[in-house]
């Protein structure tokens, strides 16, 4: 369990970064014109500029926690886990809460979100993936033994 801690934080973040960026692109201008604004507090262009990421965060988590777990589960126990299946099940979940929350307030908009999603949820799949199955580097061994040629 301890192992995973880690790996599932990695993949929650780089998923949050991945998903908020696009958006970020057009804050982080705004949300500098803002705090160095005269009439403004700093802190509100900064709050401004991170706005994408925060929310962004809040999802991934979520997302991660009720729907990849459960799907890491249901993937190891029949065998299946592979980077394809990850990245593909990190999409689609991604991608399918945008569109359920743009069908249920009937606003468009929010459909444009499902892109977003997709590329949050792919990119964490993807980083849990490479973050489970790496293979840890075997130690160097730097001694050198009697009678090695090297």
């Amino acid at each position: 369990m301890r192992r995973y801690v880690w790996p599932f934080t990695r993949s929650v973040l780089a998923g949050s970064v991945a998903g908020a960026a696009p958006m970020m692109v057009l804050t982080v201008p705004l949300g500098m014109f803002i705090a160095f604004g005269e009439d403004r507090p700093s802190w509100v262009g900064l709050k401004m500029a991170m706005l994408p990421l925060m929310v962004s965060t809040c999802f991934v988590a979520v997302g991660a926690t009720l729907v990849g777990l459960p799907a890491r589960w249901i993937m190891h126990r029949h065998g299946v886990e592979t980077q394809l299946n990850y990245v593909l099940a990190g999409a689609g979940c991604g991608a399918l809460f945008p569109l359920v929350v743009s069908l249920v307030t009937r606003d468009e908009a929010s459909s444009m979100m499902a892109n977003f999603g997709a590329i949050a949820g792919a990119v964490t799949g993807w980083t849990w993936w490479r973050s489970v199955n790496t293979v840890p580097a075997a130690p160097v061994d730097t001694k050198m033994e009697e009678g090695d040629p090297r």
